[in-house]
């Protein structure tokens, strides 16, 4: 990956961190720390500190993580083939599944897996 791309991507991690201490802040938490932000995204505070810095990229899962957390625009940065829809319902989650704290996504996440649930057990030939 050439250097102008980390360090833009490094700026955009940068811009996010401060958007979610923000968001942090006004909810009446403390300030947090990047190991928190590393937290909440999924990833180690190394990993993190590395790319905030521009010395490596993400890769794999890592990737898929920080898109999760902070929008489709990652794939963007990145120049890496985005491994969700761009268009439709699911992109639409994906770039907003960031504004959700933890207990709002996991609210969504069983709420998907209940109505998934529900149709299958309507579906199931009677035993």
């Amino acid at each position: 990956m050439a250097d102008e791309k980390l360090i833009v991507f490094a700026n955009f991690l940068k811009q996010e961190f401060h958007e979610y201490a923000g968001r942090e802040i006004r909810k009446g938490h403390s300030i947090p720390s990047q190991s928190h932000f590393a937290q909440w995204i999924g990833v180690s505070p190394t990993s993190l500190s590395n790319w905030i810095n521009g010395l490596r990229p993400p890769v794999g899962e890592n990737v898929d993580l920080l898109a999760t957390r902070l929008g489709m625009r990652v794939y963007e940065i990145l120049d890496i083939p985005p491994r969700a829809p761009k268009s439709g319902p699911f992109a639409e989650i994906a770039k907003r599944w960031h504004e959700l704290d933890s207990e709002e996504q996991r609210k969504v996440l069983n709420f998907v897996c209940d109505l998934i649930d529900a149709k299958e057990s309507k579906q199931s030939p009677p035993s």
